[in-house]
């Protein structure tokens, strides 16, 4: 029975009601039986248990930088060992049988965790490439790019020396599992949980013509997320005489670039084409999902952006909503595999509304696109899958 067992969440820059963590990972294992909390990071301390029966503790978090991954390296190196130890000791008073923790930082606790009196066992669920990730960060400063690249190095090394304390490291794609498994030497050590969706959309698939908005982009809002490529194509429709409406909703972390994106609409009259929406929670995105005809992930060519899988691939596939998307990596291999959208060249303003405007314009392309995406999910990139696969993990790790 799985009602002793006891998992642990642990995170520090993901919220404690992350899409992974806990709409499925941890709403997985509690309805499967195990107890779990999950500690995390953020605005304020708070402790309480959620309407799904999983305790959701949260430690008061200090930021000094608005760039969000210079705040973290500063973080890293100044804020000290307090906030982590604090994290320690609530998961040491919480006694799990097995820690699941999911960011790069919470290594700096991984082998106290480890060594806790009662014995657990310790998951590193490793979301992105994060070496590549502090390397490739926007940022125009050149002492700025040097420093993320000094970090990068160190960042790498640590990471793979910290992994082979632990009983287990989980990737959410392929050349991130890679890497560990040719670092470690141990095959059996790294396993594969595919972020793949758990949204249920309506059985009813609404006409494109009834929608509100040609596309949509789920996900943070960066210059090396394709922002600027995709309001030029918005723009460049415009002129042509065809506007696209296209919403845009989620964080933006970048230092002024809210300010100059709205400045950008206004000065060439975009505001009622271009809509940018603060986020909302996950259980909501599905309404705006719904509302949309197609989905975007105009991810800009770097080394991040053609290792990680973005979760939002898989959510437009299951609302029906055709893809555009990069012509390169993970995107380019998904949607051609299973016919589900379009790929472009993600510099390229002109190709971005061309082949938009071929999405929107050609019905029986758009339909077949809408149909293959909702049964490849179906089929194969449900989490339920996953689900299964992480309850095998655990199973096996707690034996």
């Amino acid at each position: 029975m799985n009602e002793a067992r006891h998992i642990c969440m642990i995170s520090c820059l993901h919220g404690l009601y992350d899409d992974r963590i806990y709409w499925k990972e941890a709403l997985s294992l509690r309805k499967n039986g195990y107890e779990v909390t999950h500690i995390g990071v953020g605005d304020e301390n708070s402790d309480y248990v959620s309407e799904h029966g999983i305790r959701l503790v949260q430690v008061k978090r200090k930021r000094y930088l608005k760039n969000p991954y210079t705040d973290k390296i500063l973080r890293f190196f100044l804020s000290g060992p307090s906030i982590y130890l604090q994290i320690l000791d609530i998961a040491a008073v919480v006694k799990a049988d097995a820690y699941h923790f999911h960011d790069l930082q919470i290594n700096k606790i991984g082998l106290k965790l480890r060594k806790l009196p009662h014995k657990p066992k310790v998951i590193y669920d490793v979301h992105e490439p994060y070496p590549e990730s502090f390397r490739f960060a926007h940022t125009s400063n050149f002492l700025g790019r040097l420093i993320h690249l000094f970090f990068s190095i160190y960042v790498r090394y640590w990471e793979l020396e910290c992994s082979r304390k632990y009983d287990l490291v989980i990737a959410t794609e392929e050349n991130v599992a890679k890497k560990f498994k040719d670092y470690l030497h141990q095959e059996d050590k790294v396993r594969i949980i595919y972020n793949y969706t758990n949204l249920q959309p309506a059985k009813k698939v609404f006409p494109a013509e009834s929608k509100i908005y040609d596309a949509i982009y789920a996900g943070s809002i960066r210059s090396t997320r394709g922002v600027w490529q995709i309001i030029r194509a918005v723009k460049m429709a415009g002129d042509r005489g065809k506007p696209f409406r296209v919403l845009f909703i989620g964080p933006v972390f970048e230092k002024n670039l809210k300010k100059k994106l709205l400045r950008f609409l206004t000065r060439y009259k975009l505001t009622q084409n271009i809509i940018i929406k603060e986020p909302v929670p996950y259980e909501m995105i599905g309404s705006f999902y719904e509302q949309s005809k197609t989905g975007l992930i105009i991810f800009n060519d770097n080394p991040v952006n053609r290792t990680i899988l973005p979760i939002k691939l898989f959510e437009y596939m299951a609302y029906g909503l055709p893809v555009l998307c990069s012509n390169f990596g993970h995107l380019k291999n998904y949607i051609e595999t299973d016919e589900t959208g379009m790929t472009t060249d993600p510099s390229d303003p002109e190709d971005i509304c061309d082949k938009l405007g071929t999405l929107l314009t050609d019905h029986d392309l758009y339909m077949r696109y809408s149909s293959n995406g909702m049964n490849a999910v179906a089929r194969k990139y449900s989490w339920h899958f996953m689900e299964k696969r992480l309850l095998d993990i655990y199973q096996e790790l707690l034996q």
